[in-house]
């Protein structure tokens, strides 16, 4: 079954790169909603215009979501499946808050956001939720969540980086119109 592993492996690395994105852009958007005003707003702005691909805006993050739900109604798992995977998102969610409120106060106290540390506990944090929804769902029900997921992925992010050509500039990315 190496083609199965392979297509698992790409799977988990796509749910752990959206993972580390997700706690990227939450932390990005906290900093720049702040009460501190314009002046940090423009600065804000400006560190997250070059280079470093496309934002997940929170109506993506949305889209994840109800694409979560989506697949979770479709596996028509039992109570028990259920609650135990409702347990697994509480504790990966948890976890991405405490990552996202320790990234945000070593950014308060100044210090240099170590990336690949970064990474390593994002990954961490997907690696123990796909270990807890496997073990909530079953294989077989994780098989299918994971295929359905990626397909869902697969759908929403092309559906964002068509509207992020050339538009999305009027949150921040230093553009201002041109759909």
């Amino acid at each position: 079954m190496l083609d199965g592993e392979t297509v698992m492996k790409r799977t988990l690395m796509m749910v752990m790169t959206v993972t580390v994105a997700l706690g990227m852009m939450s932390a990005s958007f906290a900093q720049t909603a702040g009460p501190r005003g314009g002046g940090q707003q423009g600065q804000g702005q400006g560190q997250r215009g070059g280079g470093q691909g496309m934002r997940m805006g929170p109506e993506v993050m949305q889209k994840i979501e109800a694409a979560h739900k989506k697949v979770l109604k479709e596996l028509k798992l039992n109570a028990d499946q259920t609650k135990k995977v409702d347990a697994a998102v509480k504790k990966r969610d948890d976890a991405r808050k405490k990552m996202r409120d320790q990234m945000m106060k070593d950014r308060e106290a100044g210090k240099q956001m170590d990336r690949t540390a970064m990474q390593a506990a994002g990954k961490k944090i997907q690696d123990t939720f796909n270990a807890d929804m496997k073990k909530a769902m079953g294989d077989a029900n994780f098989k299918k969540y994971e295929s359905r997921m990626k397909e869902e992925m697969k759908k929403i992010m092309e559906e964002a980086q068509k509207k992020g050509q050339g538009g999305g500039g009027a949150r921040g990315g230093g553009k201002t119109g041109g759909n």
